[in-house]
């Protein structure tokens, strides 16, 4: 869900609004809760200067984002001085020699591409030699790198064209990749700051027993509760198309239809109109037995039906085509897709799950690696 909030209340939100005492919890906790903040997630938050709101953050809390040898580290990196940033690198408190050999990777080879690209072919080969290839990390990517210096066509295919000429978003990137590879108490990721609220309120809809509100009208400001009157209790419609029991019933995940199975061997989807209204637009006939449940696709373009113990129908919601595998005597009696929608899973009544991958001919193959 889309994140937004107003200016005035952040500080409080997180403890800066007033000082900081020294024996407070935002005292021992402030510098995790401060290094959340990043130039890309107050930007998202409607800050124009973000690098401004980071430095008030700062100054209210008397925490720094980063160490001083963190801030430098980056510096170098925006600026290009690789082999400063090498030394300083070495310097950060990085004990794993792999996360540290893997970063300097990355580094020379913007510092290799950036040179290349300047022509500079002498300097770049010495550069491959002397300091990316003793790394022995990455030997087919470091072969790439030799084609380079050979074909200027093959930096294209690399991703490197042009990283000579406009070289600030090519460090941008690299710095965000850097950021995903050091340690989260070395160099915060991206988006720390979102991710941190998405599970913030997701514990609150968690909680609410009769969650049944807009997503809205959460807040970190209050503890969210919805109440019972805001639950249906009123019978706005009766649908009597099906002639015995309904089984199972489901939405389609855009709200646009709603499907329901019935013992009477049945499959329905109705349309739900502007008005809120429902009108039948499809009636799903060719189970033997009971139909069990019904599953949307994730792009709501099918429909699975499931009949007791009988045979699972895929069903194209437009065209009302099915396709359908027989397998009786196995006790189907449940269905689903994978969210990618080339998968599904069937379950058995002895509680035994298999994958399954529909095919044009619209049989069912069981999934790789299952």
């Amino acid at each position: 869900m889309p994140l937004s909030a107003p200016r005035e209340g952040l500080f409080e939100i997180w403890g800066f609004g007033a000082g900081i005492e020294s024996q407070s919890p935002i005292a021992a906790w402030g510098r995790p809760i401060l290094s959340v903040w990043s130039s890309e997630s107050v930007l998202d938050w409607g800050f124009s200067r973000p690098t401004s709101a980071i430095s008030v953050l700062e100054e209210e809390s008397g925490i720094s984002l980063y160490s001083s040898m963190v801030d430098l580290f980056r510096k170098q990196v925006l600026d290009g001085n690789w082999d400063e940033s090498l030394i300083t690198l070495h310097k950060i408190g990085l004990d794993d020699e792999n996360i540290l050999k893997s970063v300097s990777f990355l580094i020379l080879e913007q510092k290799f591409f950036e040179i290349l690209e300047k022509n500079r072919i002498m300097e770049a080969l010495e550069t491959l030699r002397s300091e990316i290839t003793p790394l022995s990390i990455n030997k087919k990517r470091v072969h790439e790198f030799s084609s380079c210096i050979v074909s200027p066509s093959q930096r294209i295919l690399l991703g490197f064209a042009n990283v000579g000429t406009e070289t600030l978003k090519p460090r941008m990137k690299l710095l965000e990749e850097l950021q995903k590879m050091l340690p989260p108490s070395i160099m915060v990721p991206e988006r720390r700051l979102e991710h941190l609220v998405e599970q913030a309120l997701g514990v609150q809809r968690e909680a609410c027993y009769f969650h049944n509100s807009h997503e809205s009208c959460l807040s970190l400001y209050t503890d969210h509760q919805c109440g019972k009157d805001q639950l249906p209790s009123h019978t706005t419609q009766v649908l009597q198309e099906h002639h015995d029991e309904v089984w199972f019933l489901q939405f389609s995940n855009e709200g646009k239809y709603l499907a329901s199975s019935s013992n009477d061997k049945s499959a329905i989807i109705w349309e739900v109109c502007e008005d809120g209204e429902l009108t039948l637009k499809h009636k799903l006939i060719g189970h033997k037995k009971s139909v069990l449940m019904v599953a949307w696709s994730p792009d709501d373009g099918q429909l699975l039906t499931c009949g007791m113990e009988e045979a699972v129908r895929r069903w194209d919601v437009h065209s009302v085509n099915a396709s359908t595998s027989e397998k009786t005597g196995l006790g189907l009696i449940s269905c689903g897709w994978l969210l990618h929608g080339k998968q599904l899973f069937l379950e058995w009544i002895r509680l035994f799950a298999l994958g399954f991958r529909w095919q044009r001919t619209g049989l069912l193959e069981r999934a790789e690696n299952k």
